[in-house]
């Protein structure tokens, strides 16, 4: 069960982390929301979600961000070795989780 969690080495917490994923880092545009991966050579794969308070009410944009979160813990184990970091500037009421599943891990596979 431990491949499926989703501890703190996982996370991207710091500013500078997130500044320097989104500078060196691809970008990939989807459905309202850009996801920026920065490759790694060593360590785990990192995640962090930034959503713009335009999306919608905060109820909205934490259930974004859970169902973001667990497509990572979910798929980490098929996502190549790195930092990833998607800003979500859509719409946030109404998200689908298999859709928004289904974008996002062929945005990653083209990467």
């Amino acid at each position: 069960m431990k491949k499926y969690g989703f501890s703190r080495e996982e996370r991207i917490a710091k500013k500078e982390d997130y500044l320097k994923v989104i500078k060196e880092g691809k970008a990939i545009q989807a459905d309202g929301w850009t996801i920026y991966i920065l490759r790694k050579e060593g360590g785990r794969s990192r995640f962090g979600i930034s959503i713009s308070k335009k999306s919608g009410k905060p109820v909205h944009r934490n259930r974004v961000k859970r169902i973001f979160r667990e497509i990572f813990r979910l798929n980490k184990h098929i996502l190549p070795l790195s930092d990833i970091v998607v800003i979500y500037k859509g719409e946030a009421k109404g998200i689908d989780f298999e859709e928004t599943k289904n974008k996002f891990l062929e945005a990653i596979k083209n990467v």
